[in-house]
């Protein structure tokens, strides 16, 4: 089962984790990323979203990008070089997978342990 795509978003992590509101998290960040060609499913949001690790909250940075690189192969019954395109399509985001924190001890809890040294 991948990723629900709604849960992919173009904003940064550090607005996705002010505007939450159930308070402050601490996140292990996940980078993931999707690269395809065209002969391949060019489906690049279903793509990254099979991608993403267990335990995700949200995936946010949400980018996409094109590229091209053309290589000139020697066609060897003419040795002459005739250029040959590749386009790929690439997709990124950053993975924000909740921590599990222990609870801090309050200010007191900490005297009342250094004291106790």
């Amino acid at each position: 089962m991948s990723f629900p795509i709604e849960k992919i978003l173009t904003v940064s992590a550090g607005d996705y984790i002010e505007n939450r509101t159930s308070g402050a998290i601490s996140y292990e960040m996940v980078g993931v990323h999707v690269e395809l060609r065209p002969d391949k499913d060019f489906n690049l949001i279903n793509s990254l979203a099979e991608e993403v690790p267990e335990g995700t909250e949200v995936v946010v940075d949400y980018k996409t990008a094109v590229s091209m690189s053309i290589i000139y192969p020697r066609d060897k019954s003419t040795s002459i070089f005739r250029p040959a395109e590749r386009l790929f399509r690439v997709a990124s985001g950053t993975a924000l997978i909740p921590r599990e924190k222990a609870p801090r001890p309050s200010a007191a809890e900490v005297e009342r342990l250094i004291d106790g040294y």
